[in-house]
């Protein structure tokens, strides 16, 4: 499964290829992102990985002119109409702007051609402040404070 959205490639993760197992491994490996979430990225990797046949995967890999450059794990939507979504991107990648440009894409796609989301949620951890200011550059606002998670909402 592929989509094309704006400047980006999003593909379901396969770990039968080498690129997108090796990808993975360097994003769960990263010790920026292993103090967020990289026990989430190893299991939704595996749990996609066990279900390619599904008719609708939920991790992804993010690919800019033909480079593997961040995961998107998309769960489930609620009765309201607001998904979450998970995001992460390569640390080469990171620190020019790529990660907003990309959630902002990712959002505004979902919300205009899948008919049962009306919002999008990310959860980050509040001493990640590199996440929160790529959430409020992607136009996310902030939503509510739960324990050390700050909810970040995308709103039509």
């Amino acid at each position: 499964m592929q989509w094309n959205v704006g400047d980006f490639n999003i593909v379901c993760y396969n770990a039968d290829y080498k690129e997108h197992y090796q990808f993975g491994k360097e994003l769960i490996d990263d010790s920026s992102i292993s103090r967020h979430m990289s026990n989430e990225i190893k299991r939704t990797l595996q749990e996609t990985n066990m279900f390619l046949d599904s008719i609708f995967p939920k991790a992804y890999l993010v690919e800019s002119q033909s480079l593997l450059i961040g995961y998107l794990y998309l769960g489930n939507c609620d009765l309201n109409g607001v998904i979450s979504l998970t995001y992460a991107l390569h640390k080469y990648f990171r620190k020019q702007h790529i990660g907003s440009k990309m959630l902002k894409q990712v959002s505004e796609f979902l919300i205009q051609n899948v008919a049962s989301i009306n919002n999008i949620d990310l959860a980050i951890d509040r001493y990640n402040i590199a996440g929160v200011k790529t959430a409020l550059a992607a136009n996310f606002e902030f939503y509510k404070h739960l324990d050390d998670v700050k909810h970040y909402r995308y709103y039509i």
